[in-house]
């Protein structure tokens, strides 16, 4: 029992490596955001770093936003996992607000 734990633990784990690595990168497109980058310029940029991590982040999955006058970026994705006759779908919400 402890050992199948172990197993869908490194199945998983990957995933999550993954989720963290484009955290930090969404908050680097913010952070490094000049004030005359438009909204489909910062989803492009976050698209492309997505998908050089062979992610499938689609255009819908990014939100652009200014709540309070601030640069806010969200990304919602879907990561699907087989665990042989189980299948898995981890859901991701990375996001960066602007300082």
């Amino acid at each position: 029992m402890f050992g199948a734990l172990i197993g869908v633990l490194l199945l998983l784990a990957p995933s999550y490596v993954e989720n963290y690595r484009l955290t930090g990168k969404v908050r680097a497109v913010v952070a490094s955001a000049k004030s005359t980058a438009t909204e489909d310029e910062l989803r492009a940029a976050v698209i492309s770093e997505a998908t050089g991590m062979h992610l499938r982040v689609q255009r819908g999955d990014v939100k652009v936003g200014h709540p309070g006058g601030k640069l806010e970026v969200q990304v919602k994705y879907v990561v699907h996992r087989s665990l042989g006759i189980y299948h898995v779908d981890l859901h991701f919400h990375p996001s960066a607000k602007a300082k």
